[in-house]
């Protein structure tokens, strides 16, 4: 909203990002009609993004392809079910060799956070260094 006129500040405005624009003196029937549509747009956007994830997470085409047929992982993959769709912090912990990394592709392919890049960390050097150190130091 401005109190300048000026024709060429609109499209300017528009251009870096405004979705509309209104001048002074301004006309209730017309920013009511622009407040209604901006927010019936936005809350319909924001549904359109929760259907979009809840969709993606029915499907489960996304998540990559897990063999885990041993009774032992069925108790693992229940609790990947419930932690997957959560805005929960994992730490993913085991044997060189044992899948974390999958598991971890699969939490974050199952999260609202899907959408977003996937970074790997490898971390285990880094707590044995830290926690050698401590000894040391403490010793």
């Amino acid at each position: 909203m401005t109190a300048w006129g000026a024709s060429t500040t609109p499209s300017r405005r528009c251009g870096r990002g405004a979705r509309d624009y209104v001048e002074k003196p301004w006309d209730n029937a017309r920013l009511m009609s622009i407040l209604t549509t901006r927010s019936n747009w936005g809350r319909a956007l924001r549904r359109a993004m929760r259907l979009e994830t809840e969709n993606r997470l029915l499907r489960r085409d996304h998540l990559p392809q897990m063999i885990a047929e041993s009774p032992k992982m069925q108790p693992i993959l229940e609790l990947m079910e419930r932690v997957g769709p959560s805005d929960a912090n994992v730490l993913i912990t085991g044997e060189h060799g044992t899948g974390k990394e999958l598991v971890a592709q699969w939490l974050h392919a199952s999260s609202a956070r899907a959408t977003r890049s996937f970074h790997r960390g490898e971390y285990g050097r880094t707590v044995g260094r830290v926690v050698r150190e401590r000894a040391v130091s403490v010793m």
